[in-house]
């Protein structure tokens, strides 16, 4: 009972300190100055004390300023003495962006601020903004934004471009365009061949090549920069192309002044400029559902593809390098090459590489090995996209490639292993008297009791000889074959790039031994992991100390 009480009266205490809270609420706003100039931002706060949740904050729409918040409202707790008197703040600031885009009054309007089921307002504030933006009533500073399609599909290319036309020389400049500084869109350069000089411009937080030209209009010869850009839309629905702004300090002729010398310098004298393009609003239409292959995977544009390998003759069990390649016109970003899972029946298929784009194209490469012999192919690969200005699915279909595969050599490669030994010949049976049976009193049987002695002889010598070999093609390049066995285990994690690492070793040093042991595991099925390339790896290392044993030139590691 009394602990059902203590409940009570705790929750009791609650509501009514949190009603006090609520009662205790002040909000008071502060405007950073009241005057300004065209392009030139101004700060506006909004402080509310004794509340740090349940918050919404509503601004204004007002023609001519274009407000938006700096961030999330901060936190803050602060205690002020001024004179005796302590002042406590506890609860919430927010900071919002005011940009004057024209010249004029403008009345600020109270921002409504609800706490809870209170509602508070801030005060008006009139705002005077003097349009420095102009020359003798002429417009000395504009900015475009061009783009020629406004309604285009999903995943669709879309250009645009910005173009800044100034009459007066420019000393500082603020450009800033929106879609460049969203993390959220894939925006490219698009490159004019014919276009001519370039200068590079900040952009926001980017510095872009812009080209420049000169026109000449009834105002006077106008400096032109215009850039290019290129995106693509994945997902339908309205877009818009938020304006550009820029703001400016041209140059109005020159002046003297006395340096912190005494003497008297000639410097210009700069007036404010700014300006603000048009937004480009834009429809992004989904893509039909009607006639939409199986094997479609979100490719739109316009596409050609193609298949290449260096050689159609070969054995079985040989690689066959295998390249897919993509050109034309659209994203190449994201496309994948096609499943060769149906070849399984006649080949050993090694996964696709990451794919290599350039100038237009998407490049990827394979590892085919046949599993038999004979006349084989593979045939043409499809590929399924959208194209855009036919409104219709389309495949592009590569050339079928023919292979003539014939049966692999046996090649006996024990005499490369040192250590290892050829099966000697069975014993000669000899013929005496017309029969076939062993003589035991013929001459051979002296030669049997000698032929221990002969092939230990033999085999010193045979032993010594293939040392030399060793020692002459090998041991010099021991301390290389190590140190590129230590590189290649910095890639067990990859095993593509490992095996790749190693066929590579093998090549360069002339190990063909090496090079027969890892071909299985290079293109074996369920090789191709971790834990095989570390296992390899050992049997390697082991099989490098077995020829170094074997080796009189020992090359140290």
């Amino acid at each position: 009972m009394l602990k059902a009480m203590k409940t009570i009266l705790f929750c009791l205490s609650f509501l009514l300190s949190t009603q006090l809270a609520f009662a205790q609420v002040k909000v008071n706003s502060s405007l950073d100055r009241d005057q300004g100039f065209v392009g030139e931002p101004l700060q506006f706060q909004i402080r509310i004390n004794g509340a740090r949740q349940g918050v919404e904050v509503t601004p204004p729409q007002v023609p001519g300023l274009e407000i938006e918040p700096l961030g999330p409202p901060s936190s803050t707790s602060q205690t002020t003495i001024i004179n005796g008197s302590m002042t406590r703040f506890v609860g919430l600031v927010y900071t919002y962006r005011i940009l004057p885009l024209a010249g004029g009054k403008y009345q600020l309007p109270a921002f409504q601020v609800q706490v809870g089921k209170q509602s508070f307002y801030t005060d008006p504030v009139e705002i005077v903004i003097r349009d420095l933006t102009t020359l003798e009533g002429k417009k000395t500073i504009r900015l475009q934004l061009i783009a020629p399609k406004t309604q285009v599909y999903a995943g669709e290319e879309v250009r645009f471009r910005l173009r800044w036309e100034l009459l007066e020389d420019i000393n500082e400049y603020d450009l800033r365009l929106p879609l460049v500084e969203r993390k959220d869109i894939e925006l490219d350069l698009v490159e004019e061949s014919q276009a001519g000089s370039t200068t590079k411009l900040q952009l926001g937080p980017f510095q872009v090549p812009f080209y420049v030209t000169s026109e000449s209009q009834a105002e006077g010869t106008w400096t032109v920069y215009w850039r290019e850009f290129r995106f693509f839309p994945l997902e339908p629905g309205e877009f818009a192309i938020q304006p550009a702004r820029v703001t400016a300090m041209a140059v109005r002729g020159y002046q003297q002044q006395t340096d912190f010398f005494g003497r008297v310098v000639r410097s210009p004298r700069l007036v404010r400029r700014f300006a603000r393009s048009n937004a480009v609003p834009l429809k992004i239409l989904p893509l039909p559902l009607q006639g939409r292959p199986a094997i479609f995977k979100g490719a739109v544009g316009r596409f050609r593809a193609r298949v290449t390998s260096p050689f159609a003759d070969l054995q079985v069990g040989d690689a066959l390098e295998l390249t897919w390649e993509l050109t034309g016109k659209g994203r190449l970003r994201g496309i994948t090459p096609p499943d060769l899972s149906f070849l399984e029946k006649d080949f050993q298929i090694a996964p696709w590489s990451a794919g290599e784009q350039e100038k237009g194209k998407l490049r990827f490469t394979t590892k085919l090995r046949p599993k038999r012999a004979g006349a084989l192919q593979v045939p043409p690969l499809p590929f399924a996209y959208f194209n855009p200005e036919k409104k219709a699915y389309e495949q592009a279909l590569t050339q079928a490639l023919a292979l003539n595969v014939s049966l692999e050599k046996n090649l006996d490669l024990s005499h490369l292993r040192p250590g290892s030994s050829r099966s000697l010949p069975e014993a000669r049976k000899l013929k005496f008297y017309g029969h076939s049976k062993t003589n035991p009193f013929h001459p051979a049987w002296f030669a049997l009791f000698l032929l221990p002695v002969g092939v230990t002889l033999a085999l010193r010598q045979w032993a010594k000889r293939g040392q030399k070999v060793v020692s002459q093609s090998l041991g010099p390049n021991w301390q290389r074959v190590q140190q590129g066995l230590r590189a290649a285990e910095q890639s067990l994690e990859k095993p593509e790039l490992f095996y790749q690492h190693l066929w590579g070793l093998m090549e360069q040093e002339n190990l063909p031994t090496w090079k027969a042991l890892l071909e299985e595991r290079r293109y074996g099925p369920g090789r191709r992991t971790p834990e095989t390339c570390k296992a390899d790896l050992v049997q390697l290392n082991k099989l490098l100390n077995e020829l170094q044993t074997h080796s009189p030139s020992k090359a140290a590691p």
